[in-house]
Formats: C-alpha cells, structure tokens, sequence
C-alpha cells in the first residue's frame, strides 16, 4: 500500500454501535442476524441453500475478501489491488475499518474451497 492509516477517525465515530452489534449476533429479533462465532446459531436465522445440479466445487469465504476468486491465490490478489486503491476503506472498499499500520488487511479472513 502507498498511504498508510495512522488513525481511523471513522472507526473511531462508529466505535459505539460496533460495540453494541454484538448483542444482535445469534439473536431472533428485527436486527438479528447469524454468525458462527461459537455460540449457538437460532435454527430460524440459519438459511440453507441448495446446490444446484452440475456444480462439483464450493467456494466460501468470509467478509475480509470482498471479491471471492476460484483460487484463494485470486481472492488475495483481488484484495491486494483494492487495499492498494482504497486503504481507508471508504470507495471500494467501504467498511467501518482501515488498514492500520502493521496490519495488512482491514478484517480476519477465511477461505474455504470444498469439492462435492
């Protein structure tokens, strides 16, 4: 990255209704919603979808990649080349956080590829 967060002013206005987000996650309400965080998912929150016919490979990713490649050597590229253009995370990569020094990314991420 060329520009380097020192401080995250945004991250900082939104520190207290990020704050507050979890105790939405896993409960049944308006603003609930599911996460696999350790605790019990609500089986109403849960949503199932169906693979369709044909298809021999999955790939699920998390949040931290936000363009999902065929290979997990893509979806960091991808992601290199946004937090390359937007390391504040306020275009492309609009969020709550930016890459702060000694980071190298805004979010944890996962990357799972799975064949059926």
């Amino acid at each position: 990255m060329d520009r380097v967060v020192e401080a995250d002013s945004g991250r900082r206005a939104a520190r207290a209704l990020i704050g507050r987000q979890g105790a939405l996650r896993n409960s049944i309400g308006p603003y609930g919603y599911a996460a696999i965080d350790g605790r019990p998912v609500p089986p109403s929150l849960v949503v199932v979808h169906p693979v369709p016919e044909g298809i021999d490979e999955l790939v699920i990713a998390s949040d931290g990649y936000p363009v999902i490649g065929e290979t997990l050597a893509a979806s960091e590229s991808e992601l290199a080349l946004l937090l390359k253009k937007d390391p504040w995370c306020v275009a492309e990569l609009a969020g709550t956080k930016a890459v702060l020094p000694g980071q190298v990314s805004f979010d944890d991420r996962a990357y799972l590829r799975i064949r059926l």
